[in-house]
This record gives structure tokens, sequence and C-alpha cells, in this order.
């Protein structure tokens, strides 16, 4: 597995309401050198999105989550920030409000995850010609 680009560090905003793995998945982005912003919601998200002064390239967030869900988080960041990349995860995959959530334009993580299926998916959404070029995919 790569690690994240030296040259430019990249910005994730990862929004997950369970704190054990809001704390891991942190550390598993954080080892591979991004800048880690963690919100355990999604009103905390656009607050922490809205006073951040500089760039977010991916958006990590769960689908459901008390309050704002994932997917309207995501539109409403869009709104604010354009060009940002979106990275849903859940671990209820079979709901089908969940399925109607999702688009073809957005990329899904299932819960449990690995760190590299983690960064795999995350350097999918900042480098997608380098993954559309792989003989895995």
């Amino acid at each position: 597995m790569k690690a994240a680009p030296k040259s430019r560090a990249r910005t994730v905003l990862l929004v997950e309401d369970n704190t054990q793995l809001l704390t891991l998945a942190r550390e598993m982005l954080e080892e591979r050198g991004y800048t880690v912003l963690v919100a355990k919601d999604g009103d905390s998200a656009l607050q922490l999105a809205a006073q951040h002064r500089g760039g977010i390239d991916v958006l990590v967030t769960d689908v459901v989550m008390p309050g704002l869900s994932g997917p309207r988080l995501a539109a409403k960041l869009a709104a604010l920030r354009s060009g940002l990349r979106v990275l849903f995860m859940s671990g209820l995959v079979q709901e089908a409000s969940l399925k109607d959530a999702m688009s073809s334009r957005t990329d899904f993580l299932p819960k449990p995850f690995t760190a590299s299926h983690l960064i795999e998916k995350i350097e999918a959404l900042l480098h997608p010609a380098a993954q559309d070029s792989s003989p895995l995919s």
C-alpha cells in the first residue's frame, strides 16, 4: 500500500458517530500522512468545515447518523466546497433507504473495513485516472 503523497498534504473530513471507529479511522489516515478533521455528527461537520480555512479534499462519512445523515451532509458541503469528493461508509448495506441515498457518482466503503481498504478508496477518489489504468480494476 502506498502512502499519501508527501508533496501536497491531503485533508480528510471524517464524520462518524461511533467514537471508537472515529478514533481508529483517524489514526489509520494520520499514519499515512493525511490531515484529518473529525466530527461526531453532521451538524458538527458543517460547523468544522465552515471554520476550516484550508481545503478539504475528501469527506468520509457514515451514512446513518443521528440528526443530519451522511447524504444530506454531503449535499450541503458540496454546495459550500466545490470539487469535494465523498466516500460513504456504513454497516447497513442491505437497507433500502441506504441504496436510495447512494448514487452511482459516489463511492462506498462497507463496515467493518481495514486500513488498506480505507486508503485505497480515498486514493481512488483523489486519483481516479491512476485507478482506471490499474490491472485490478
